[in-house]
């Protein structure tokens, strides 16, 4: 974020800074989501916060804010008295005051949800980190397992996926895929993933199902994400990559130290597992 906000300013570029997973943390002592112009989270049923679905923005333009309350609220301006002697009711303003927009506004039950979960929120958010920090020093002693980085300037971090890096080699070549499921049973959850499909093989982005992206014959061979190559993502997608949900870092201490025994014991009998 730094680096991008640096060539913003310099360029006169508003930043949206993608939050969808990050609810709580902390860089250099800012909050995520109050970097860029405007912070977009996701409530969707998996994130940190959860209302099943839906979202919200966050900014301190004040100008920003009117239009985007605007954008979620049918196109009427924030506080807008019902103008007197208006034709019809939910006449809302003057005909300038409006813009095309729909009704993108969460429901209030949705909300009720929402504000209890904050009350407790950054204790969640600092807990799952302090657990985070503890597995990762005992993954970080296991051959073939490498914790991600952690960068030096993040405060506090949030995390949507807890995830680390497998070497088959380590575990006399096991694939992953076997890793994966071997860590799963012997942990006694339903999954140990892996991380996002490659986008350019990824069945959540289709973009030439949409006739109406046909602009021409070129920009309909550009947007086809058949086109690029991405080694290195589809390396991690079906080679390297382990990741179990958040929750995981809700257990105790000792929770942890049974994942990393649990590791340690698929390396130690990897040979029964390759039968």
């Amino acid at each position: 974020m730094d680096a991008i906000m640096k060539i913003a300013k310099k360029h006169k570029l508003a930043v949206i800074e993608d939050c969808a997973h990050q609810h709580g943390s902390i860089w250099k002592g800012k909050p995520v989501g109050s970097i860029g112009d405007i912070g977009s989270f996701s409530f969707q049923l998996s994130k940190v916060l959860t209302s099943g679905e839906g979202g919200a923005l966050t900014t301190s333009d004040r100008d920003l804010y009117t239009r985007l309350d605007a954008l979620r609220n049918c196109g009427r301006r924030p506080k807008m008295d019902v103008v007197k002697g208006a034709k019809g009711a939910g006449q809302y303003g003057s005909e300038g005051d409006f813009i095309q927009s729909g009704n993108y506004r969460i429901t209030e039950f949705q909300a009720a949800v929402l504000v209890e979960q904050l009350k407790r929120m950054m204790a969640q958010v600092k807990d799952r980190d302090q657990k985070a920090i503890y597995l990762n020093g005992l993954l970080a002693k296991i051959p073939g397992i490498t914790p991600m980085k952690r960068d030096q300037r993040t405060t506090l971090q949030s995390y949507f996926n807890f995830a680390f890096r497998y070497d088959q080699k380590a575990f006399g070549g096991l694939p992953v895929q076997k890793f994966r499921a071997a860590l799963a049973a012997e942990l006694g959850v339903a999954t140990v993933s892996h991380c996002y499909v490659p986008l350019n093989d990824c069945s959540l982005y289709r973009p030439l199902t949409k006739k109406r992206y046909h602009l021409s014959a070129s920009h309909w061979k550009a947007i086809d994400p058949k086109r690029f190559k991405l080694p290195v993502c589809e390396d991690a997608y079906k080679n390297t990559s382990v990741t179990c949900h958040h929750s995981a870092l809700m257990a105790n201490k000792e929770a942890m130290d049974r994942i990393a025994e649990a590791i340690v014991k698929i390396q130690e009998n990897v040979g029964e597992l390759k039968k």
